[in-house]
């Protein structure tokens, strides 16, 4: 299991006091913010002995310059695996245009060192649908390393989409993107912030979903629906790899933790 956090002033403070050193992070990186304090973060949490992985967005690095620095800072502090995404807000005018090209320059410069990871979405994306993004995975997975789901709250749409990912020629392993263990009221309210909110929509009336036990979202019952339906399709039609392992958005609720690690 990995964890996904926000770089914050008192996020160092609160994993050292919740999360164990063998825990995973990855480090995302905001827009408004710049790359700067997902590269502060990342390399104070190597040093205290944690895995990191940081967030690098395309959108966010202006000059090949300024991406071979980023580059040596990191691993200088031990750090050689990297979430390569295209990212949010408006392009600033740098020599990658997508996080396609950043993965390339990315591994150009730390060549099999490194240990990269890119987006899968489920549901599409804003700039692409279902099926673009599938290509899009065939493309890129030549250079990277696996690739993680984004939010979805669909247990039967990640299914379906890992099983045509396979079917498409996917190899590369897939981790289901999934929020910690929090009370529905507020995944309703952080999903509205960050667009996921037709998708809660749908989990919360359908009651066929086992997602609304306890009034809380349950990864691991989310996971074992997708397990269970991926391995159902392998007996009947074919083999298709199970997900590599979940990834937990944590939007830095550190205590929730406890209850979504197994």
């Amino acid at each position: 299991m990995r964890v996904e956090i926000i770089p914050s002033k008192d996020a160092v403070a609160n994993i050292v006091a919740h999360l164990p050193r063998d825990t995973t992070l990855t480090v995302t990186c905001l827009p408004q913010h710049g790359l700067e304090p997902t590269l502060r973060v990342s390399t104070q949490l190597a040093d205290l002995g944690y895995d990191v992985i940081p967030h690098l967005s395309a959108r966010l690095i202006v000059s090949e310059a300024e991406l071979v620095a980023h580059l040596d800072r990191l691993a200088d502090h031990g750090i050689r695996s990297l979430f390569v995404i295209g990212g949010d807000g408006p392009q600033h005018g740098g020599p990658f245009a997508d996080g396609g090209e950043l993965l390339c320059a990315v591994r150009e410069n730390w060549g099999k060192l490194a240990n990269l990871g890119i987006a899968a979405y489920p549901e599409g994306h804003p700039l692409f649908n279902r099926e673009q993004g599938i290509d899009l995975l065939l493309h890129k997975q030549s250079t990277a390393d696996y690739a993680v789901t984004q939010l979805c709250f669909q247990a039967p749409v990640v299914a379906e989409f890992l099983r045509d990912t396979a079917a498409a020629g996917v190899t590369l392993p897939v981790w289901i993107g999934l929020p910690a263990a929090v009370n529905w009221r507020r995944l309703v309210a952080i999903g509205t912030k960050i667009g996921v909110g037709a998708s809660l929509a749908f989990a919360r009336k359908n009651s066929a979903l086992q997602l609304l036990s306890a009034a809380h979202f349950d990864p691991q019952v989310f996971s074992a629906e997708v397990t269970g339906a991926l391995t159902n399709w392998a007996n009947a039609e074919s083999e298709i790899a199970l997900p590599a392992g979940i990834h937990l958005y944590s939007f830095n609720d550190f205590r929730s933790l406890s209850t979504s690690r197994p």
